[in-house]
């Protein structure tokens, strides 16, 4: 069983490698605009993030403390994330995975593996808040290890153009889970 969690921990962690080889980012925006001899066409507007893997996929890495039903847990999160504009509305669409160790009992864990989708609030303040969801799989070892339906429901909101804060919530391996987050985009 030690193996397979050390294994689990490697496989994370090469995975999330790119994410630690932050660079600056670099948006572009480019906007066309209908012939003058056609109908009116509303602008059509494309973003192209770049970013350390310069695909346009942003990776980022939060640290958390929570509970998974009763079990008090701390763990990272990594997640993989591009930008989808559709008419000017700012949705983000990719992956999430991370490593969560409960504090009570000694080799019980949960790493879960979801698709992730967040959706941004218009803003002008400081402050850019966001509602994402997450569904997927959490892969869980307490007494045994089993995998059941992970679903999350996240309020957050970008405090700096690169750290944010969440509070995810919902359910996990089969128990309620809420886990307050900070994390960086890089």
């Amino acid at each position: 069983m030690f193996k397979q969690t050390l294994l689990s921990i490697a496989l994370i962690l090469s995975v999330s490698q790119p994410a630690f080889a932050a660079t600056k980012k670099k948006k572009t925006t480019v906007k066309t605009e209908a012939p003058a001899a056609a109908a009116p066409v509303p602008a059509i507007e494309q973003s192209n993030t770049s970013s350390s893997s310069s695909n346009g996929w942003t990776p980022s890495a939060s640290f958390g403390l929570g509970s998974i039903g009763s079990n008090f847990n701390l763990g990272v999160m990594g997640s993989y994330m591009t930008d989808v504009t559709l008419q000017n509305t700012s949705f983000k669409a990719g992956v999430k995975t991370g490593f969560l160790l409960g504090t009570g009992d000694v080799g019980t864990w949960v790493i879960p593996v979801m698709g992730s989708a967040t959706y941004a609030f218009p803003n002008g303040g400081s402050l850019s808040p966001y509602i994402g969801v997450d569904l997927g799989i959490g892969i869980a070892h307490a007494v045994e290890t089993n995998v059941k339906f992970a679903a999350l429901i996240y309020p957050g909101a970008m405090i700096t153009d690169k750290i944010y804060a969440e509070l995810p919530f919902g359910s996990m391996s089969g128990g309620f889970i809420i886990f307050p987050s900070v994390g960086m985009r890089f």
